[in-house]
């Protein structure tokens, strides 16, 4: 059963309210690591901008240290 474009509409600006508003740091990344979407509380965790932060990808900001086992 296909959902209403309104539904669809409805559910999509929920997502992204909790998206935008929520109180840790989210983002989605592709498989590249590269970031496809990041919120203000992730940017202001990693302390960039959006538009520094979506030129750089997951791997440019973990400790070496840290990065093998993030790629697994």
């Amino acid at each position: 059963m296909r959902e209403k474009p309104s539904s669809l509409r409805k559910k999509h600006e929920k997502f992204l309210t909790t998206f935008e508003q929520a109180a840790v740091g989210i983002s989605h990344v592709g498989l590249d690591g590269q970031w496809l979407e990041v919120n203000q509380t992730l940017c202001d965790i990693v302390g960039y901008t959006h538009d520094e932060l979506v030129k750089l990808s997951f791997q440019d900001i973990t400790h070496p240290d840290d990065l093998d086992g993030d790629l697994e």
